[in-house]
């Protein structure tokens, strides 16, 4: 995906702001900015939310600053080079990387923002979501859904120790990254039947049985089929289900 910035100073803007010889870079947005009496001219590449880097080529010289925000859901270091060549990221207030110099017409630079998947845990106090995490990745939240598994993904559990990996699948909604790992058959739907209780006593432990899964953008949830299940959260720390 290729984005064109074009910035100009406005007085009330939520992607850009100004400040004297200096651009503020906060959004994957289209832009243009003005700065004194010359326009600044930048392009932007990036497949961002599917990767963290995004690539600035500079189409205007002169000597300016430009303030790159670190989003808030990356955690990890970031890289950032200026024509292939290594920079120290300078943080300043706000997490804004600071990168002045002299710029030429054609100079490239890139940020690179890591993507991992994370397992967020809310407050104990918020009943609905204990035993539960929220799987994400980059911005994105993920969901389990009944149409990528062969079983009720209600019977689907992750254990914490289990590890997801990212593949892009171009051939759906245009391209999305799914995360794919290895869950657990966490109850015997079949020993149940009709019944709402029963002893706890009663209740097996998770099985040993084991099922491929498949977690999606939760935006992108019931775009194959009509599907009536959807889940934000999946946990496991030994036993039990998780599902919302």
């Amino acid at each position: 995906m290729t984005l064109r910035l074009k910035l100009i100073m406005l007085p009330m803007i939520d992607f850009v702001n100004v400040l004297l010889q200096s651009s503020f870079l906060d959004l994957v947005s289209s832009s243009e900015h003005l700065l004194s009496s010359a326009k600044i001219h930048i392009s932007q590449q990036t497949d961002y939310p599917w990767s963290g880097n995004i690539r600035f080529e500079i189409q205007t010289a002169g000597k300016f600053g430009l303030y790159l925000r670190k989003l808030g859901w990356c955690e990890a270091e970031v890289t950032l080079t200026v024509n292939e060549e290594i920079v120290q990221p300078e943080f300043t207030s706000g997490n804004y990387i600071r990168v002045e110099r002299e710029w030429k017409t054609g100079d490239i630079l890139e940020l690179g923002m890591p993507m991992f998947v994370r397992k967020m845990a809310s407050h104990p106090f918020v009943v609905e979501n204990q035993g539960r995490v929220a799987l994400m990745r980059g911005p994105l939240v993920y969901c389990l859904e009944n149409i990528d598994h062969s079983i009720d993904v209600r019977l689907i559990a992750l254990p914490a120790s289990s590890e997801l990996k990212d593949q892009f699948h171009p051939e759906l909604l245009g391209g999305v990254v799914a995360l794919h790992g290895e869950g657990r058959v966490s109850a015997d739907k079949v020993s149940w039947g009709n019944k709402l209780y029963k002893p706890f006593d009663t209740i097996p432990p998770v099985g040993s049985q084991t099922v491929s899964i498949m977690v999606i953008p939760y935006y992108a949830w019931a775009n194959l089929a009509s599907c009536y299940l959807k889940f934000r959260t999946i946990y496991n720390q030994g036993i039990g289900i998780a599902n919302v």
